[in-house]
């Protein structure tokens, strides 16, 4: 298909903007309309195993179910002969000034309030896509167009899960992009809306890191990393509030993440200061920065004295509600304004940052109380790092105790196990003291990755909890089905 084609009797294809898996995307014109658009076209040669033309006529439908702002406007949808091949296209609103990814690619960070208006714009989207029981499943930088007002306009339901109809694919399949991806989707366990809260949470963290929450180069790694590890700590400038929203999103346990995409917009607005969503027309110049905290300017406080500021700089965060909060950026323009952060960054590895993770989760009009509260903070969050190892619940004390002699009763750390052979994990659990093993398999397949045979990919529970020595632990390992599946039991 070349430039100057034809579709639909109307959209004139112009220029090739992408090209993927499934097909193209061009800028077109619309030719009875007179205006710019975005033309998909569904590759002809594609197998129809995944049931390509079902799924490209469930992402036309949503998209025409979704109206309003966060999304894109659908102009027409329809199949049309080009040299004698049936091709299927969806026509829509164009938006020229790119994708996140593209935004990211170019300013490599993003601020904290930059991250905490985008977070909310597009959790506010995918609400109205979760209320009509549209799971997007894909939620990615690319999938997240910037308008040229700065708005986030949610594209791209071709893998979108509608709980209510029938699935289009079986249900071992996994979809979606695996720097992103939920645990829950790698499980192949129940998707809902939380599974795109935890995929925006992996986007925001790349927006205030540059990079997603783990390490890319290794889909192996990629994946027990969204399945048992903590990200990696967030660099300091990142204030408290953005830090624990984020960290939330992140939760192994959907029940441990916001509620709805709904909560976790609102988290957001409390967070910037605001009830309410600010203002869709006012993009010109950003609201005053509140005043700071000045907490990095004297030296380095003791435990307490940290706390106490920390919380201090919470506290007066959220009490910024008479602030007008504007998008802080200019997205994808040349007059970038480098606006300031809210607030000054503050120490992550302290108590006070649970603090705030949980204070950003409450209603707006009880989050100032919650942060002023006198009972103890709970332990802290920080997204990774180093972990105290020496109350592990280990009830030898170690001393006097045999080393290579397992405990028989009483309880202990449970062991990574994960990418071991079942038979290597069974022994080294039973070396921690863990005798009551219980090995089941689990098949994935995931993006050409090649495990072994017997392969443990997942543990319950998961490595660093606590559990009493006889406790059932479960393995799920990966097996070929041309091998006998007895042979890892």
């Amino acid at each position: 298909m070349d430039a100057g084609t034809v579709i639909g009797g109307r959209f004139r294809l112009e220029e090739r903007l992408a090209t993927g898996g499934m097909g193209a995307v061009w800028r077109a014109h619309d030719l009875r309309l007179d205006r710019e658009a975005a033309v998909k076209v569904l590759r002809s040669d594609l197998d129809d195993t995944d049931r390509p033309v079902a799924r490209f006529s469930r992402e036309a439908t949503t998209l025409a179910k979704l109206k309003g702002t966060g999304f894109v406007e659908i102009y027409d949808f329809g199949e049309e002969e080009v040299d004698g091949f049936p091709i299927w296209f969806i026509a829509m609103e164009l938006i020229a000034t790119g994708s996140l990814g593209r935004l990211l690619a170019e300013r490599g960070r993003l601020t904290s309030a930059e991250t905490l208006q985008l977070l909310a714009e597009a959790a506010a989207a995918l609400e109205k896509a979760h209320r009509i029981d549209v799971v997007h499943r894909d939620i990615k930088p690319a999938n997240l167009l910037i308008d040229d007002e700065g708005h986030v306009r949610v594209v791209d339901f071709g893998i979108s899960l509608l709980n209510s109809s029938p699935r289009l694919t079986p249900t071992s399949a996994v979809f979606g992009t695996l720097a992103y991806i939920s645990p829950e989707q790698l499980r192949r366990g129940e998707i809902a809306g939380r599974s795109d809260v935890y995929s925006l949470g992996a986007v925001a963290y790349e927006c205030l890191t540059g990079a997603p929450p783990f390490d890319a180069s290794d889909p192996a790694a990629e994946m027990h990393g969204h399945l048992y590890e903590e990200p990696a700590a967030l660099p300091e400038e990142v204030t408290p509030e953005a830090a624990g929203i984020v960290l939330r999103c992140l939760r192994k346990d959907p029940e441990e993440r916001y509620e709805s995409a709904a909560a976790l917009a609102a988290a957001c607005h409390a967070a910037l200061g605001v009830s309410t969503p600010p203002p869709t027309t006012s993009l010109a110049s950003p609201a005053p920065a509140p005043e700071p905290a000045q907490v990095d300017t004297k030296p380095e406080p003791t435990q307490r004295g940290r706390r106490l500021l920390i919380t201090a700089a919470v506290i007066l965060a959220l009490l910024a509600a008479g602030t007008a909060v504007t998008r802080p950026w200019n997205l994808l323009r040349d007059n970038e304004d480098g606006t300031k952060e809210p607030t000054k960054a503050v120490e992550q590895t302290t108590n006070a940052t649970s603090a705030a993770a949980t204070t950003a989760a409450e209603e707006t009009t009880t989050a100032p109380e919650a942060t002023a509260s006198d009972d103890p903070p709970p332990a802290p969050e920080t997204g990774g790092g180093e972990t105290d190892t020496n109350d592990s619940g280990d009830t030898g004390g170690g001393s006097d105790t045999d080393e290579t002699e397992p405990e028989t009763s009483g309880s202990g750390t449970v062991p990574q196990v994960t990418r071991l052979s079942t038979h290597d994990a069974e022994q080294e659990l039973a070396e921690a003291g863990f005798d009551n093993v219980h090995i089941e398999g689990a098949i994935y397949s995931w993006f050409g990755v090649e495990w072994d045979n017997c392969e443990v990919l997942e543990q319950t529970p998961t490595s660093g909890e606590t559990a009493d020595f006889d406790d059932q632990i479960v393995l799920g390992y990966y097996t070929d089905t041309d091998e006998d599946p007895a042979d890892c039991t």
